[in-house]
Parts: C-alpha cells; sequence; structure tokens
C-alpha cells in the first residue's frame, strides 16, 4: 500500500506541476463527456490522471469514457483509476465498435500499436488495427449528437527519415517514409488516419484535429518496450551495462507524460478544425548521453557500451520535432525540465520494482 501511495503521489505532482495555471484555459471540458480510444496505453493513462486531476482540484466535472482491448491489465496497475464513479472502462478492439458513448463531446483517438516488434512480426494485422480501427471510430463519432471535436493521435513517423541539416521537423515538412520495407507499416498506416480525418472533416463536417506524437518518458511505459529509455532503465535495474547499438549519437527528444497529456488537452478543446500539431520536445539529446543521465539515478551506476549490434545499428538518425506552432498559438510549453523527467520516471520505476526486478 505504500507503494503504491509513493509511486501516486508522483504522478499526481507531475500532473500540478503540467497544468500550472492552465486549468482555466480548459475550461470548455467543464462538465463534458470526453471518450479516449485506446484509453489505458501510455498517453490514455496519462490524460485519465490530468483529467481526474481537473475534476477533483478544479471542479470540472468530467465524465470519462476509456476503450481499450486491455482492461483487466489497466485495472491492476492503476486500480485508483479503474475504481473511479467518473472513468467508464469499455472493453472492446476499435474495429468491431458498435458504438460510440452517446454523450461524448470530446473524442481523443489513440488507439493502436507503437511496438516496432508487432509491425514487423505482424505487419497485415498492424496496418489492419490502423486503417480499418481509424475508420470505424470516425464513422460513429460523425453519429454522435454532441461531438465537439475528433483528435486523432497520428505519429511523428509520418515525415520519414529526418535530413541531418534539419534541426527539427515542423509541421508543413513534406517528407515521408520509404515504402519499401515493414519499418514503415506504422507510419504508412498512421498517414492513412489522418487522411480518413481530414476526409471526415471535409465531407461529414465532423471537427477533427490531427497530432503528431514524437518520444516520451514516464510512468505507464512498460519496460519490456523497445525503446530507448526502458532499455537503459531495465539495464540498469538489473546491475547490467547499458549496451546501445550505434555510437551514441542518434538524437531523439523526450517529453514527460504529464506535459503529453496537457498539451493534447489543450490542443483538443482550444484547437481549430483542420490543425496539425507537432506533440513532444524540441530540446534533443544523444543516446549515450541519454544512458548515463540514467545510470547515474542508481546507486550503483553502470557503464555504457557502444556499438553493441551490428553495421546497420550504426546508421546514426535524428527526430525531433518542432513545437513552435503548438508554443506560439496554444501558448505552450514544457512544464517538466527534462532531467526532472528522467529522475521522476526512474524514481517511480524503482518504487514499483524495489530498485531491482
Amino acid at each position: 500500500m505504500e507503494k503504491m501511495s509513493q509511486f501516486t503521489d508522483i504522478v499526481k505532482d507531475a500532473c500540478a506541476t503540467s497544468l500550472g495555471t492552465s486549468a482555466e484555459q480548459l475550461h470548455n471540458l467543464r462538465n463534458s463527456s470526453v471518450t479516449i480510444t485506446g484509453g489505458t496505453g501510455f498517453l490514455g493513462t496519462w490524460l485519465t490522471e490530468v483529467l481526474t486531476s481537473l475534476n477533483d482540484h478544479h471542479d470540472f466535472g468530467i465524465q470519462l469514457h476509456l476503450i481499450d482491448r486491455e482492461i483487466e491489465s489497466f485495472s491492476r496497475i492503476s486500480p485508483h483509476l479503474a475504481s473511479r464513479s467518473d472513468v467508464h472502462l469499455i472493453e472492446a478492439d476499435v474495429r468491431y465498435l458498435s458504438e460510440l458513448p452517446r454523450d461524448t463531446q470530446w473524442l481523443i483517438h489513440a488507439a493502436g500499436d507503437p511496438d516496432t516488434r508487432n509491425h514487423f512480426s505482424n505487419p497485415v494485422k498492424t496496418l489492419n488495427l490502423l486503417s480499418a480501427g481509424t475508420q470505424s471510430v470516425f464513422a460513429l463519432a460523425e453519429q454522435l449528437p454532441k461531438i465537439r471535436m475528433v483528435l486523432n493521435l497520428s505519429s511523428g513517423l509520418i515525415y520519414g527519415p529526418q535530413p541531418e541539416e534539419m534541426e527539427t521537423i515542423p509541421e508543413d515538412y513534406s517528407g515521408a517514409p520509404s515504402l519499401t520495407g515493414l519499418q514503415s507499416v506504422y507510419s504508412e498506416g498512421k498517414r492513412f488516419g489522418e487522411m480518413v480525418a481530414n476526409a471526415y472533416r471535409n465531407e461529414a463536417r465532423l471537427p477533427t484535429t490531427n497530432v503528431r506524437p514524437f518520444s516520451f518518458i514516464g510512468p505507464f511505459q512498460k519496460l519490456t518496450s523497445p525503446w530507448a529509455a526502458t532499455n537503459f532503465i531495465m539495464d540498469s535495474l538489473q546491475d547490467r551495462p547499458i549496451r546501445i547499438l550505434g555510437d551514441g549519437t542518434t538524437l531523439r527528444s523526450f517529453m514527460y507524460g504529464s506535459d503529453a497529456a496537457v498539451w493534447l488537452l489543450h490542443m483538443l478543446s482550444r484547437g481549430t478544425s483542420g490543425d496539425i500539431f507537432n506533440l513532444g520536445s524540441s530540446e534533443s539529446i544523444d543516446l549515450k548521453s541519454l544512458a548515463r543521465k540514467i545510470s547515474e539515478q542508481f546507486s550503483n551506476p553502470q557503464p555504457v557500451i557502444l556499438s553493441a549490434g551490428g553495421p546497420e545499428a550504426q546508421k546514426r538518425s535524428v527526430l525531433v520535432p518542432s513545437t513552435k506552432k503548438a508554443e506560439t498559438q496554444l501558448g505552450l510549453s514544457l512544464r517538466i525540465p527534462f532531467d526532472d523527467a528522467v529522475n521522476m520516471t526512474v524514481k517511480w520505476f524503482k518504487s514499483q520494482h524495489g530498485g531491482t526486478l
């Protein structure tokens, strides 16, 4: 019980910090109904934490519906959310939904599997989940009598490879992923999803916003996920060297989960139909530095071993968004500095695993 209290406090404090003084700017959400597909994933869980925080501390009176295929694991990991009277859990596959909650005014479509291992092992299923799932959700959203906005979660991967000379990718960059390899299955599915959203906006006059997420860090990620940060934390928890496949110069940026959720709610409730926003941090860090920052959070810091993979793993890449549009149009900023994000993330995983696995 003490362990549960410790890591829920970490999350609650982060929500309060990320909201800051901006809660009243989200007044359009007051006394409304919000539905999230993929609602028990990383972003869905953080959105639930922030929305229930708005209810608890700002009397927003939001009713929240979470649709997902894995409700049981959510109830186990986040019992404090699953047991709330303002959170309604719906176990369903979005491809086969027959209806959305009729009182839905705000809809976030976040269903999809970002795990690259599944993209390679089940490419047809990946495409089907993204294409059929998105079409199903938008067809049902068109029938909702009170719908005010549908926010479609796309992906920063739809830009394709970021040119080395480009420091950050703006929303108007017209790059695209390659069609010759399975590594593009997810990104092409997300590109199609954006087109579905645009088609319903134009033909059915359904208000839509497309948001392109990049990389995140924070509680509710799975340590078994194939992401750099979770891999480095897993290695450190097991007191083993951190191995990086390349030379460590690959550049990424990381946004903390509570910041991501708050930004999404501003984009949902304050954005204009037809908007496209990047979601992430524009502050880049190379993987070698990330590994060292994570290792330093442990009492027995492990060495960082570079070039642990083959020739293909040596390729340096860059994937960092420009967030100027969100900052300028909506006045958004990062509230959780990167070093604090790393510290809180590691602290949360330690509280779950007792410092070891």
